[in-house]
């Protein structure tokens, strides 16, 4: 294939610039040098929770005041837009008027944040930074579990790279995201569907539902996939998480959020609260980058894409276990990474559910190093492409109108699901060859 093969050649020209000790040299210098910000940012900090670099926390602060409406004296004004707008003043005051930061999460995510709510908020921030770095490092230890063919080196420095992943380290953990929780239910969702513990997957794929557009394509995928112990696990997840709304909340509450969807909805369209569009990756916010605003040969564009991508997806998972478990695993890596870009609005925070889709297949080239081993390049090449270009995408989409990174996630969604189609009942079983693909991995 002509685009492989210079996708290869291309690969062949950038890897000798990295190897290992100066991919390590990078991460750990900068690790080190985002914990100094961190540190500074809360040394420099006013009493108004400003900084050199900004707001204190940024994102987190939606979480916080939240948690300070539900344990006010009214409780009921957690959706109302003015409440939210003096709440988020009362952290912030030197951004009245310029910038406001609306909560639409699900009741029961404003109820997690109570506790914290009662502490100061740096020291609630400083918390939070712990409880995020956890959720992350568990979601990469669960997900360790199932990369057995992967040999220890390689798995170390792909969770160096992952610490250092920009959509982790600044969006999420320094930025006050609530990702890590996803990135660890979809990590036990994926483990223990390898274990065909369905139940239990669906369980942990059941929590993701606070963010329903995260799951938007995982749960036809399960439909299609007949794997209805698992559906079984989600909808109990989906009944109890209702049930705990509804006691932490109230009844009221709960259909005031209804109504704080719509609203939030309405963003993707042209309409309702403003947002900043370069911060979001899916279809929908590339072409209403590229052409300034929301247009009918945008939404054209978007559908014709959409309804491209879905119709691969839908032959995928409907013979997802007619492949092999290696196939499986593939067909889960490319439909997490299409629900990056097919979908109502993805914002890049939560571009770290990438994350274990890529270490999923790459497991598959060291199981299967003589039947892959002509596509790892590519493979390699689009993975260093989402690591550098999301340091660099959202200027860029601010500047340009384009948000590059999008393109190459369909391009790697589109990898992944040929790469599946390769995997057949017959496909080698893990075999010692695999270390030497290692060592072609990275450089030594």
């Amino acid at each position: 294939m002509p685009v492989l093969a210079w996708s290869n050649r291309a690969w062949n020209t950038i890897e000798p610039l990295l190897c290992r000790d100066r991919i390590r040299f990078f991460c750990w210098g900068l690790l080190a040098v985002s914990f100094v910000l961190l540190v500074m940012s809360f040394v420099t900090s006013d009493e108004n929770h400003q900084n050199r670099f900004g707001s204190l926390g940024a994102d987190f602060a939606g979480f916080y005041y939240a948690g300070k409406i539900l344990n006010g004296p009214m409780p009921e004004k957690l959706y109302d837009s003015q409440t939210q707008d003096e709440s988020y003043y009362e952290i912030f005051p030197t951004v009245r008027g310029k910038e406001n930061l609306p909560y639409v999460h699900p009741p029961f995510v404003a109820a997690m944040f109570r506790p914290l709510a009662l502490l100061p908020y740096p020291m609630a921030y400083a918390v939070w930074l712990v409880l995020s770095a956890g959720l992350y490092g568990a979601g990469l230890a669960v997900t360790w579990r199932v990369l057995q063919s992967m040999p220890t080196a390689d798995r170390i420095l792909a969770v160096l790279l992952a610490l250092t992943f920009e959509p982790f380290l600044m969006e999420c953990w320094l930025g006050g995201q609530l990702s890590g929780l996803a990135f660890l239910f979809l990590a036990l969702a994926f483990f223990w569907d390898q274990k065909d513990k369905f139940v239990l997957s669906g369980l942990a794929l059941g929590l993701i539902l606070y963010k329903p557009t995260l799951v938007i394509l995982l749960l036809p995928m399960l439909v299609l996939a007949r794997r209805w112990w698992t559906l079984l696990g989600i909808c109990f997840t989906g009944l109890l998480l209702s049930l705990i709304s509804l006691i932490a909340v109230g009844k009221n509450i709960c259909l005031t959020y209804i109504d704080a969807l719509q609203g939030f909805t309405g963003t993707t369209t042209g309409t309702g609260m403003v947002r900043k569009d370069w911060k979001f990756i899916d279809l929908n916010f590339f072409f209403r980058n590229l052409f300034g605003e929301p247009t009918t040969l945008g939404r054209v564009l978007v559908l014709t894409i959409a309804a491209v991508t879905l119709g691969f997806l839908l032959i995928s998972w409907w013979h997802m276990d007619r492949g092999g478990e290696s196939r499986r695993r593939l067909v889960w890596a490319g439909t997490v990474t299409s629900t990056m870009v097919v979908n109502v609005y993805m914002g890049i925070y939560d571009l770290i559910l990438i994350v274990p889709a890529v270490l999923w297949t790459a497991e598959v080239f060291y199981r299967h190093p003589n039947r892959t081993a002509s596509c790892f390049p590519t493979f390699k090449l689009l993975v260093f492409l989402v690591v550098v270009l999301s340091w660099i995408t959202q200027p860029l989409a601010r500047m340009t109108g384009v948000q590059i990174i999008t393109l190459v996630l369909l391009a790697l969604a589109a990898f992944q699901l040929r790469l599946a189609w390769m995997m057949t009942e017959n496909t080698a079983v893990p075999t010692p060859d695999s270390a030497s693909l290692s060592k072609t991995a990275i450089c030594q």
